[in-house]
């Protein structure tokens, strides 16, 4: 599906940011926009958008 979307959105909390999980979906690159909380560290908020992510914050 991410293939043929124009554009691929992330939503996740700030928690799960720097952890493993059972299963890859895709690289960061993949992703156009990443909506989060406040709670994402700064180093990370600063990582995401130097890869050309926008960072929606809520």
């Amino acid at each position: 599906m991410m293939e043929t979307a124009h554009r691929t959105i992330m939503l996740s909390d700030s928690s799960k940011f720097r952890r493993k999980g059972f299963g890859k979906i895709c690289n960061l690159e993949q992703i156009d926009v990443i909506i989060t909380d406040s709670g994402i560290p700064q180093k990370t908020a600063n990582e995401v958008e130097e890869l050309g992510i926008e960072l929606i914050i809520v």
